[in-house]
């Protein structure tokens, strides 16, 4: 099996709405299609409001925690050293996914 070199459509487009709505939370649909290098068309079959994507960001956002606090505690010796570094893991994060607290869900 060959090894994708590019991302999918829905990685791409979340990828860029990572990094656009980290710095301008009020960028738009259109903006991050262009970021990702898709049609608007294409990311209204994935999304079809902002709201849906910013849904998926945000359970995109819990798994990538989840899984940074996962490796990083893997070999754990005390419950104290897997809080230091569950946090060494998180709080690099915290800029990545800030626009997420700070928005609406409906």
């Amino acid at each position: 099996m060959t090894p994708r070199l590019k991302p999918s459509s829905l990685d791409a487009i979340l990828e860029a709405a990572f990094e656009l709505l980290a710095s301008n939370p009020g960028a738009s649909l259109a903006d991050i299609a262009t970021r990702a290098g898709v049609g608007r068309a294409t990311l209204h079959r994935y999304f079809s409001s902002r709201d849906d994507l910013l849904l998926a960001l945000a359970k995109a956002a819990m798994r990538e925690m989840d899984d940074a606090v996962a490796a990083a505690c893997a070999d754990c010796p005390t419950h104290s050293d897997a809080l230091y570094r569950s946090l060494e893991a998180l709080v690099p994060l915290g800029d990545r996914y800030r626009f997420l607290a700070n928005s609406a869900f409906e």
